[in-house]
């Protein structure tokens, strides 16, 4: 049995015919209004236009000097957000500000625009980078922050003459990030913390090896040595010494703390520094095209004020 559509077909082709007349009807209307507009009405059109395209002009050759360059920052002593929150205070500061906090010259601090930072999404968090969250999950429409690499970071700076501000601009936000009163206060805090657990894993490591010592190397001679709970291991001088399986774990644990201890020497490291500057994606005739547009809108929105107040002086007069 065979279904007919043709009454689906029709009503389509109806609706387009619909949108085309609307489509026309608003043309139609606009070029009535245009074609009622006074030269007076015209003149203030194209003094709007000429003033939104000279601005527009300005702009894009301004906008055509702007570079944009990218670093990979890693700390295990801030989070991302910390991170974030540190880098782009900086976008309110002024350039005095910015000699001082970067400690880099005025003509290098004049380069620099303003910086951006993007999390590093870990989707199925498996340790490794799946994609950048550059609009803060704006752009995704779902919340990432259950999911961001805690202790990595993308910053973006845009910047003018890169030549002369790129290695001011890497070594000054290194020394920013690492002199600030908050990192110092930080890291000094988890310092102390590794440090207390690792004075703590150092005692029960004596106190365990003090202990072996007494009951198993002194009485070596009476202990089952196939105990699966043991480990022989050979000395410098020959001599054997039973090590537990607990006092491996314990020196596992301090050498990780070693090493965690060691991280914090340097609070924020770059993985990837600025490098190789390259121009915005958006295109310099379609910000100008976008100039004009909007002076054209606007020349007509202020022909259409003035002919409603000089609509209400002929009403007052009356």
């Amino acid at each position: 049995m065979s279904i007919d559509k043709s009454p689906d077909l029709i009503d389509f082709i109806i609706l387009i015919f619909r949108k085309l007349k609307e489509v026309l009807f608003s043309a139609v209307k606009l070029a009535d209004y245009l074609f009622k507009l006074t030269v007076r009405h015209y003149l203030i059109v194209s003094l709007i236009v000429v003033f939104f395209s000279v601005a527009g002009f300005v702009y894009v050759k301004s906008y055509d000097k702007i570079y944009q360059t990218q670093a990979l920052l890693e700390t295990y002593t801030l989070s991302s957000s910390d991170i974030k929150i540190l880098v782009e205070n900086l976008n309110k500061a002024d350039r005095n500000e910015y000699c001082e906090l970067l400690k880099i010259n005025e003509l290098a601090a004049q380069s620099i625009l303003r910086f951006k930072c993007s999390y590093l999404i870990d989707e199925n968090h498996d340790n490794l980078v799946d994609f950048i969250d550059w609009n803060d999950g704006v752009k995704l429409n779902k919340d990432t922050s259950m999911r961001r690499v805690r202790n990595r970071i993308l910053i973006r700076a845009w910047i003018k003459n890169p030549e002369k501000c790129l290695n001011e601009l890497n070594q000054g936000l290194r020394t920013y990030l690492n002199s600030n009163v908050y990192t110092l206060t930080v890291n000094q805090l988890r310092i102390e913390n590794v440090t207390d657990r690792l004075y703590h894993v150092n005692r029960e490591i004596a106190k365990l090896d003090s202990y072996q010592r007494k009951e198993y190397f002194d009485y070596r001679s009476d202990h089952n040595m196939a105990n699966k709970s043991q480990l022989v291991f050979a000395t410098k001088d020959d001599r054997y010494r039973l090590f537990h399986y607990e006092l491996l774990t314990l020196i596992d644990k301090k050498n990780s703390l070693e090493n965690e201890l060691n991280s914090f020497k340097t609070p924020v490291n770059f993985v990837m520094p600025f490098y190789k500057p390259y121009k915005p994606e958006t295109s310099s005739i379609l910000i100008f095209a976008l100039f004009i547009l909007f002076g054209i809108f606007m020349g007509l929105l202020m022909a259409h004020f003035y002919e409603i107040g000089k609509k209400r002086e002929t009403i007052k007069t009356f």
